[in-house]
């Protein structure tokens, strides 16, 4: 059996690094404290079911968690600016893919900042997430071009040319998983809330979820 409250002292440091983290990339009104306070719930949860004898490092193990931690807080934090929230979705989201992945067993002594850097990658690339972000099931468009937007008209089209594609992937997904993902990124709760919300243990939310953009990036990948 570990030390539990071992772990939680010899962490901290590291709850505020991954704060400071996230920190850099709100505006100058959201207090680091906080964010230190919710990361380290996050650390409480991680020390608490770590199984040293599973093969991964304590940090490996840690890191989604205290981020995800930070981000259900964040996520509270009802003032930020729409742009911010959106970001913030948004590396909620490929964290929950990144530690899908990580819990299934790759790379476990790996830096999980590496890993991090790796999963947002692929989520970048294949589009997943970060298009579905910018699409709301109330959005409409006019076909219209907004003249403050620097973007030209032939990049405007392929903009849209991708929603309506990713549109069509998120059609297609099984009812339960639109569903997630219509709470989660259109919405904007944590996946703390959706799981109350649903009646389900978080880790099988974190699971769903994994699917979900599995099935996207299926979807997608003849479109890319």
């Amino acid at each position: 059996m570990h030390d539990v409250n071992a772990l939680i002292e010899q962490h901290r440091e590291y709850v505020r690094k991954l704060a400071r983290e996230i920190h850099r990339k709100l505006p100058d009104r959201a207090i680091f404290d906080d964010l230190v306070g919710y990361g380290e719930l996050g650390l409480v949860e991680a020390a608490q079911k770590f199984d040293p004898h599973a093969g991964a490092a304590f940090t490996t193990f840690a890191y989604y968690r205290i981020r995800g931690s930070i981000f259900d807080g964040i996520r509270k934090m009802s003032w930020l600016p729409p742009r911010v929230r959106k970001q913030v979705t948004q590396d909620a989201g490929a964290d929950q893919v990144g530690r899908s992945v990580a819990e299934a067993g790759i790379d476990p002594n790996a830096e999980p900042e590496e890993l991090a850097g790796r999963f947002h990658e692929v989520v970048e690339r294949l589009g997943a997430v970060f298009l579905i972000t910018d699409l709301s099931p109330d959005d409409e468009d006019d076909g219209s071009l907004d003249p403050a937007d620097s973007a030209g008209p032939g990049e405007r089209m392929a903009t849209r040319d991708l929603h309506a594609k990713v549109g069509k992937a998120l059609s297609e997904l099984p009812p339960e998983q639109m569903q997630l993902l219509d709470l989660f990124y259109f919405k904007q709760k944590s996946m703390t809330d959706i799981a109350a919300e649903l009646g389900v243990h978080k880790a099988t939310i974190s699971r769903l979820h994994g699917k979900a953009i599995a099935s996207l990036q299926q979807a997608l990948a003849g479109e890319t």
